[in-house]
């Protein structure tokens, strides 16, 4: 499907279904959120160039990663690029080389090298409207919802709409290289990836809180919060806590330390499917609590 129109018709019509059609997939209130707020006005440029499905080049000569959300990657370490690379930067080409941008940061403005901005784009079309760059990938399946705890802004939109993404198995949602995973101990490790379970205990180590998803937290997945990060949840370990029993997505990078161990730093990493009252029965509906380990255990799980 070709992208590219002109700024007298098909790029306006483009934009259009972007903001209107597919935004109406995702219903609900957080999906129709105003995708500015939080967000401070950045640089003004023009796009000349598309590395990948999330990063643009400007006229300025500066580098822009999109802000909130991973495309799929071209030229992966075995040589093959991951499924639909090329289409999320034909996508992302299509839609904005050429065309003014405006940047909006809700977090670091810039990567570890400086030469990057990490930012929110809205690119303008021919009647001057402004129009978000990372909901029209996440709306047409092209991207995934990655946050970092120091960019953070518009997840919860950019959330609810990759879920109608999903449910409509748009664009990656329709292979099962993205596929959410089930929470158990053959989890695949060193790759950030979506995972799906049921939390089965939630315990405190010290300053450490561990979701366990199975008996034996040896072998079994966990999920851990540092104590450093906690603070980014409103009641920090309580909100955890409460988490027992219920169904969870999780999102980030796993590890092999006593099992599959993924480590979160920011609330919009967990989404509740079910809370424990629903996903466990009327047993569940007892005041959540945050156990403790009778005995110590290592960084691994709880």
């Amino acid at each position: 499907m070709g992208w590219r129109g002109t700024m007298t018709g098909g790029f306006g019509a483009l934009l259009v279904c972007l903001v209107a059609g597919c935004a109406d997939q995702g219903g609900g209130v957080a999906s129709q959120a105003d995708p500015k707020a939080g967000l401070t006005r950045g640089e003004h440029a023009r796009v000349t160039g598309v590395i990948d499905g999330d990063q643009l080049i400007l006229d300025t000569g500066l580098r822009v990663r999109l802000a909130g959300i991973e495309a799929p990657r071209l030229s992966r370490r075995d040589g093959e690029d991951w499924p639909l690379a090329a289409e999320a930067k034909a996508a992302l080409e299509a839609a904005t080389v050429g065309r003014d941008v405006d940047l909006w940061y809700g977090g670091q403005q810039r990567d570890r090298s400086g030469k990057t901005a990490i930012a929110h784009v809205f690119v303008t079309d021919e009647t001057g409207m402004e129009h978000p760059v990372q909901d029209m990938l996440v709306d047409r399946g092209l991207a995934r919802v990655r946050t970092w705890a120091d960019n953070r802004a518009g997840a919860t939109r950019l959330l609810a709409r990759e879920d109608a993404a999903r449910l409509a198995r748009t664009g990656i949602w329709s292979e099962a290289f993205y596929a959410p995973l089930a929470a158990a101990p053959d989890l695949p490790t060193g790759r950030w990836m979506i995972v799906e379970g049921r939390v089965k205990t939630v315990q405190r180590n010290g300053d450490r809180v561990f979701l366990n998803f199975g008996d034996d937290w040896k072998t079994d997945f966990t999920v851990t919060v540092a104590g450093e990060d906690l603070a980014a949840w409103p009641n920090g370990a309580d909100d955890l806590a409460r988490l027992a029993l219920a169904d969870v997505r999780v999102r980030g990078r796993v590890r092999a330390l006593n099992g599959p161990l993924m480590s979160l730093d920011c609330p919009e990493q967990i989404e509740v499917l079910a809370p424990a009252s629903v996903a466990a029965g009327p047993a569940s509906a007892r005041p959540a609590r945050l156990e403790r380990p009778v005995a110590p255990s290592t960084p691994g799980g709880a």
